[in-house]
């Protein structure tokens, strides 16, 4: 997973150069609580980085849960 999500962004990033872009955001997450997608984006950071000394990983906190109604049964 990790190579693939690598080739894809690789083969995007001269064109981003060539266009004279600042930046280029690559966004990731995952569903039930799981922190794949903070693994993900490390260690995509830690590849990136080789080449690219100004990658970093960002990360938000995941949203609190709705509180459940009073009585509620599980």
């Amino acid at each position: 997973l990790l190579d693939d999500i690598v080739g894809f962004v690789r083969a995007r990033i001269p064109e981003y150069q060539a266009r004279n872009r600042g930046y280029l955001t690559v966004a990731g997450g995952c569903t039930g609580g799981q922190p794949r997608s903070v693994y993900i984006a490390e260690r995509l950071a830690d590849r990136f980085a080789q080449d690219h000394p100004n990658v970093r990983a960002r990360h938000t906190a995941p949203r609190a849960r709705a509180a459940e109604p009073a009585g509620a049964i599980r």
